[in-house]
């Protein structure tokens, strides 16, 4: 296997490229391992862990010294608020670790103190900061010794917004921070009208992060209210009540038609929220509304449209198009939102067989190793899969797929 045909199956976390290791075809690919190592090449940033795989590759060379360096200089140098790749790094150097654990365990320290520098963190900057914490707490078992690190810290930042309360419940840790006040919820339980909510949107602007809370607590019949006047609306409150009938799970056909009326308008944002709840939606004139998106920008929420409201005439033009989408990390062409829509599509009692030819192509083709897993489990149910990619799968980096094809032969 060439070295860019290896990173390809390496990026995805496929066991193919184990067993081109397996192999003792290892000098030729070591730079790729190198990458593989050194950068999170998982999909999504929760639930997709890459870290055991990527140990798995590098334990061919029996360099654990080496990469262990490499990871420690690029978690030095990799910002708390990219918690993607900080807590990739820290995960897979605690594989290396298990077995070189005394060796570094003064750095690791130092790591962390020079971490806790400052008042305000993130949440993905508090996520790393745990992530970190837990790598000496699973490694050295030392609880009182962190606990001291981390109360001074607290002590000389009473007012810190570093959020550790899942390690401390999760590690049986005591932790002397304060406690900031918690938001008011109360006052939602009155969100019933739609002068309400416009009042809420015109002038509470730090409100926007409850959104989802709002959209929660609104009735169907202030929603319709809302829509209503969406025409006459400025830009900004036109996305703003989008996002909350978005957030509703309320939006019917009907309430989907006074939406349209200010589809396409060069307006993005909005556009997008109508897109996605379009893509939830059963009819006839949705279905319609979605093949007028085939040859626009909009191509692939046309494919879920069309996949929502699906039946065996449309297979061509689904396989046509899915072959045209591009799979990329900056998922330009929504392909992971495609290939989540096709999934669904097999909760249905009555399928087309056929399109079990695109689950297989997004198997072997998606970057995301979680939904690979709902892949496979939909190959194996209706035994769309053969004896070679059984094989790779056992090798596979998600523990899941793992798991359940181990009992195939």
């Amino acid at each position: 296997m060439e070295a860019n045909r290896f990173f390809w199956h390496s990026k995805r976390g496929h066991g193919e490229s184990i067993i081109e290791l397996q192999n003792e075809n290892i000098e030729e690919k070591f730079k790729v391992v190198k990458q593989i190592v050194l950068n999170n090449y998982a999909f999504l940033n929760q639930n997709e862990s890459r870290s055991a795989y990527a140990y798995k590759l590098a334990s061919f060379y029996n360099m654990n010294d080496y990469f262990i360096q490499l990871l420690l200089k690029k978690i030095k140098r990799t910002k708390l608020e990219d918690q993607y790749s900080f807590s990739y790094l820290v995960d897979t150097l605690y594989f290396f670790l298990k077995k070189e654990k005394n060796k570094y365990k003064n750095k690791i320290i130092k790591i962390l103190k020079t971490r806790l520098n400052k008042t305000n963190y993130s949440i993905n900057e508090s996520a790393s900061v745990a992530s970190l914490i837990s790598l000496i707490l699973d490694l050295y078992k030392d609880k009182k010794h962190l606990e001291k690190i981390v109360n001074e810290y607290y002590f000389l930042e009473p007012e810190s917004s570093l959020d550790l309360s899942m390690i401390k419940i999760n590690y049986k840790l005591t932790l002397n921070k304060k406690n900031r006040p918690q938001f008011n919820l109360d006052y939602l339980n009155n969100i019933d009208d739609y002068q309400t909510i416009l009042n809420i949107i015109q002038n509470e602007k730090s409100i926007e992060h409850m959104f989802p809370l709002i959209s929660h607590y609104t009735t169907k019949k202030t929603m319709y209210a809302l829509a209503n006047n969406i025409i006459e609306s400025e830009i900004k409150i036109k996305n703003r009540i989008v996002e909350i009938i978005y957030y509703s799970n309320l939006c019917d056909v009907k309430l989907m038609n006074k939406l349209l009326a200010s589809f396409n308008e060069n307006n993005d944002i909005f556009d997008s929220y109508v897109l996605e709840i379009a893509c939830s939606l059963k009819s006839k004139k949705i279905k319609k509304f979605g093949y007028s998106l085939l040859d626009t920008k909009y191509k692939s929420y046309a494919i879920r449209i069309i996949l929502n409201n699906y039946c065996n005439n449309d297979y061509d033009l689904i396989r046509k198009n899915i072959k045209k989408i591009k799979i990329n990390f900056q998922n330009s062409d929504h392909w992971y939102e495609i290939e989540e829509s096709l999934i669904s599509y097999y909760k249905r009692k009555k399928i087309d067989m056929r399109l079990l030819n695109e689950v297989y192509y997004f198997m072997k083709n998606g970057l995301s190793s979680t939904s690979r897993f709902k892949l496979v489990k939909i190959l194996l149910k209706y035994n769309f899969i053969n004896s070679t990619d059984i094989q790779y799968l056992k090798l596979d980096a998600n523990a899941d797929i793992r798991d359940i094809i181990k009992k195939y032969k």
